[in-house]
């Protein structure tokens, strides 16, 4: 079970970041969206990033935000250095079950920050 605080992720390597991530898709796997677990895999900075946004719009005092905002705010600082063409890789079907990943993985500091909906293919963040 993860037992790392938000505010520590940073401090982990990309090798511990991904062991954390590894065990909480995997007891979940079959109800991410098609691809989710491999793009993870082959993309934490995504995950980095989306952690970082979340994490800034909720010390900034708001109560909730919508996943696609984060998401949108993420390419919007992809268009202001245009050499980092890796934050447009996050594909719009995955943007739900990011939040529900970081919501399972800081479920303390993130609990009601994100509102989602209980998916029909049976899993309930």
């Amino acid at each position: 079970m993860n037992k790392v605080h938000l505010s520590q992720w940073w401090d982990l390597t990309d090798e511990e970041k991904q062991d954390i991530v590894s065990d909480v898709v995997r007891p979940h796997e079959g109800v991410w969206y098609a691809g989710f677990s491999s793009m993870l895999k082959a993309n934490l900075h995504l995950l980095d990033n989306y952690l970082k946004k979340t994490e800034e719009e909720r010390l900034s005092g708001v109560a909730c935000v919508g996943s696609k905002y984060i998401v949108e705010e993420m390419r919007r600082e992809g268009l202001k250095d245009t050499r980092d063409k890796r934050l447009f890789n996050i594909n719009n079907n995955y943007t739900a079950d990011m939040a529900r990943l970081a919501m399972l993985l800081f479920p303390v500091e993130l609990k009601g920050f994100f509102r989602v909906r209980t998916l029909k293919r049976g899993f309930r963040a």
